[in-house]
């Protein structure tokens, strides 16, 4: 006996696909081997150029993880698909040119480490996070919640319109 295997409809969410966008949000973490930036938890940095590493993050700080080394910076948008086309080598150059521009009367290290993820360009993910477009209604939150034939269900921040985040709506599944 051949068994035809089982595929959703989708016609009636189709256009909830369609419309909701995944927005790229890119995190760019530098670790040194000593701290010479900023106090505060938060920077921003104003550039001629819109967009370009704007805003930063110390991870060394007391509230996070004191002794790290760490800091971040992190570019949305177009900035982000831009960086993303780069060599890795290129956007660290970038990211340290801006760096020394911030602290011109400091000798600013090399990092000991560089990263950051390519969400865009992932297959798994093809950016950050949802962006519903301003045609949003609660109706289409509460469709993509909706299971196709109680055999596929779909989870994730863009099923919720209260929290944003994974983990709420993976248990709201686990209790169904």
């Amino acid at each position: 006996m051949l068994r035809r295997p089982w595929t959703p409809n989708f016609l009636a969410t189709s256009s909830i696909f369609v419309n909701c966008l995944q927005a790229t949000y890119t995190k760019i973490f530098l670790q040194f081997e000593e701290r010479f930036w900023f106090d505060t938890e938060m920077a921003i940095y104003a550039d001629m150029e819109r967009g370009r590493y704007p805003i930063w993050q110390n991870l060394d700080h007391v509230k996070f993880f004191p002794g790290s080394g760490l800091v971040f910076v992190t570019v949305t948008g177009d900035f982000s698909l831009r960086i993303e086309g780069m060599q890795d080598s290129d956007v660290r150059e970038e990211v340290m040119e801006v760096l020394r521009a911030m602290y011109p009367n400091t000798t600013v290290p090399d990092p000991v480490a560089f990263h950051f993820k390519c969400w865009h360009a992932d297959p798994l993910f093809r950016g950050s996070y949802s962006n519903w477009p301003p045609s949003f209604l609660p109706g289409h939150s509460e469709n993509l919640r909706a299971t196709v034939d109680k055999r596929l269900w779909f989870a994730g921040e863009a099923t919720s319109l209260k929290y944003f985040g994974m983990c709420l709506s993976l248990l709201r599944f686990a209790c169904s």
